[in-house]
């Protein structure tokens, strides 16, 4: 009775494409975590994007292109790589790999397919399943507790959801650019080098700011850079949501746009710096969450007087955390 079951879905297996592919699943399988997704597409133009906690490593995802592809396909580009892998006679899934190489997609590339999950769940013999799935993958060793927290475990990666987040309504509030995302899937498949080249650019331009971020506190103030990471993701996702949409889709283009964003970025960090007695003593007595979220956005702009500073460093310099957060709720 066993191999009639078997040989039917063995059957269906190998009457329907190799590569039953999940990207979700090979991002798991290089240590990877969702970042962002669109519904059809997502500010970048793709529909998943999947991170490590410091962004040296990610997957750019473009699902349901709809074109025949009859085998799976490694394309090398500059400083990257595509991969490109059948769904069906129809459509396939087109992916740029940053930081990954291509011996680790080849390795981990089955894993993502149904052939190789449905024969894990069959084999007899436990002893050769042991052997065949014994590393799980990167995700089993970093843990699902540390990936779903994931503004107490990575500025980097919490700067990017919320980046992710503050792109995605500007995207979603211009019409114009879910049609040219559309246009930009027909050119994946007639030059998906030069469609994945922007992608890549921006995704890349992205992780640039972060890190220019996370360097400008480290030189201006050790005692902000070595604030709770929760704190200062909640700063950079601040200064976003601060800027305006003009000025932060400088961030994505580059050029001169990106350094405008940029400057305003040290100024921003500038002001931060002014209050450093007032975030140590908040963080010493654990009232950083206090803050009210409108004061940072508030500090991206000019609109803050000088006499609010003053008042809040007296406050910390005569210890007394309590008037903090009333003030900065006066100032907005």
């Amino acid at each position: 009775m066993f191999f009639k079951p078997l040989s039917f879905i063995l059957f269906i297996l190998f009457s329907t494409t190799v590569f039953a592919f999940d990207d979700e699943k090979f991002a798991r399988s290089l240590g990877l975590e969702l970042v962002d997704e669109g519904h059809p597409y997502n500010f970048l133009g793709v529909t998943h994007m999947y991170a490590n906690e410091n962004l040296t490593r990610q997957l750019l995802v473009v699902r349901e292109v709809k074109a025949e592809l009859k085998e799976l396909r490694i394309i090398k580009a500059k400083d990257y790589l595509i991969l490109e892998v059948p769904k069906d006679e129809k459509s396939y899934s087109s992916m740029a790999l940053i930081g990954i190489t291509e011996e680790e997609i080849r390795k981990n590339i089955n894993q993502s397919s149904v052939i190789k999950t449905i024969w894990n769940h069959l084999i007899l013999f436990p002893k050769a399943y042991s052997e065949d799935c014994g590393t799980g993958g990167v995700i089993s060793s970093i843990g699902l507790e540390a990936l779903e927290n994931y503004y107490g475990s990575s500025v980097a990666k919490g700067a990017m959801k919320c980046m992710a987040n503050f792109f995605q309504g500007v995207w979603d509030s211009t019409g114009g650019l879910a049609q040219s995302a559309i246009e930009g899937i027909q050119n994946l498949v007639r030059d998906p080098k030069q469609f994945w080249d922007k992608k890549v650019s921006e995704a890349k331009n992205m992780v640039s700011f972060i890190q220019h971020f996370d360097t400008k506190i480290k030189e201006l103030s050790v005692a902000i850079s070595n604030l709770p990471s929760e704190t200062k993701t909640n700063l950079i996702c601040s200064f976003i949501g601060g800027i305006g949409g003009d000025v932060a889709l400088g961030i994505l283009v580059g050029g001169a746009g990106f350094g405008k964003a940029v400057l305003r970025l040290e100024e921003y960090i500038g002001k931060i710096v002014k209050l450093e007695k007032v975030f140590n003593l908040l963080n010493k007595v654990g009232k950083l969450k206090n803050i009210p979220p409108g004061f940072l956005e508030r500090l991206t702009s000019s609109k803050i007087p000088n006499s609010v500073f003053d008042s809040l460093n007296s406050f910390a310099a005569h210890n007394f955390p309590d008037f903090i957060p009333g003030a900065m709720q006066c100032a907005l």
